[in-house]
């Protein structure tokens, strides 16, 4: 699970897959679907919180990757992908203005 950061909102969030044959989810992948690598993070957090222009736009392409709509109709649904999405507290994480 990873944190993600706008100047308005916090969300932890995690993405993983229904294993049908072990009756389990598998590993979070968040990280690698929202490429944390290039986004700014904010020090001393833990788990790592990583600042973007807009929390409900990545929420938003996150469900449309399950769905299978805009940029990820060519894959179709992906019904066995699971988004969970946690809000948090905004106000326990600096502000930061416009930095994404």
């Amino acid at each position: 699970m990873i944190r993600l950061i706008d100047n308005n909102k916090a969300v932890e969030i995690s993405i993983r897959e229904w294993d049908e044959e072990n009756t389990q989810y598998g590993p979070d992948w968040a990280a690698d679907f929202f490429e944390v690598g290039a986004l700014k993070h904010i020090d001393g957090t833990d788990p790592e919180a990583y600042i973007v222009y807009d929390v409900d736009y990545c929420i938003e392409q996150a469900n449309d990757m399950v769905d299978g709509v805009g940029d990820f109709a060519a894959d179709g649904p992906q019904p066995n992908q699971f988004v969970d999405v946690t809000e948090l507290d905004r106000s326990a994480y600096p502000s930061f203005g416009n930095k994404a």
